[in-house]
């Protein structure tokens, strides 16, 4: 129950801890970690599957556009 502003924003602080996260594996080598998102919001006449569309055609752009971000 937000804004498309504080969406986007709640969108980019997990983007961004997710980023600053030290994933390390067996031997010790660290593993970058990323994650993209597509932001939606529902207007009146949306129904959910609109909008799950629509969220997804967002994070497909996400990734199309250089990934991790949003």
């Amino acid at each position: 129950n937000s804004t498309e502003i504080g969406a986007v924003s709640a969108a980019e602080r997990v983007r961004s801890a997710t980023e600053a996260t030290r994933v390390i594996n067996d031997v010790g080598d660290v593993i970058p970690l990323t994650v993209s998102c597509g932001v939606a919001t529902l207007s009146q006449s949306d129904t959910l599957a609109e909008l799950v569309a629509r969220a997804d055609r967002a994070l497909y752009l996400a990734k199309a556009n250089g990934r991790n971000r949003i």
